[in-house]
């Protein structure tokens, strides 16, 4: 809005799949693939590509201590953000291989800003994308738990309606979020 004092932003911020043209929305932030766009008629760019790390704050390592492996994760506080089908089971890359894990189930959220909260609390561990916690990280506010074990990659793409030509707004936004994005350090 600095850059670009003209134009209003609305913000919804939902994990449901919103309808673009339906509800009038000029974008809408995506996880994962682009099945379907073609047949829908919307197109998609690729802004980011986010992987989760385990993390904790040093307050809940010092009283805890430090997991050496899954077997240990399960045996911790953990928050789990789940949307939809998406977080329900995770694709961990370790040691040069994918794996299959469940994180524990008792505390279960919709919102990646919600599961960071509960970890910044010191309450409990949890698998979180990279670009949420290098800030926190950089500042020792959370420290990263068992490096060798992240997930695998997961797009984020910007999903909008085609069109003959894209709206100055839109290309704006879409190259202002990769810019601040593709800025970000990696943990």
């Amino acid at each position: 809005m600095e850059q670009n004092p003209e134009v209003t932003v609305e913000l919804d911020i939902s994990n449901r799949k919103v309808d673009l043209i339906e509800e009038h929305f000029d974008i809408a932030i995506r996880i994962g693939g682009t099945d379907g766009l073609e047949a829908s008629g919307l197109k998609a760019r690729k802004i980011y590509s986010q992987k989760l790390i385990f993390v904790a704050t040093p307050e809940y390592v010092a009283a805890n201590g430090v997991p050496k492996d899954l077997d240990e994760i399960v045996t911790h506080r953990v928050v789990k953000q789940v949307s939809g089908t998406w977080g329900r089971v995770n694709q961990l890359w370790h040691a040069g291989k994918t794996t299959e894990f469940t994180l524990p189930g008792a505390f279960v959220v919709n919102s990646p800003n919600a599961a960071r909260n509960v970890v910044v609390t010191g309450r409990a561990i949890g698998l979180l994308a990279d670009y949420l916690t290098a800030g926190l990280i950089d500042e020792g506010r959370l420290m990263r738990l068992l490096p060798g074990y992240e997930t695998v990659d997961q797009p984020i793409y910007a999903v909008f309606v085609h069109r003959n030509y894209m709206p100055a707004k839109v290309r704006a936004f879409i190259d202002y979020i990769v810019k601040a994005l593709g800025e970000r350090p990696s943990v």
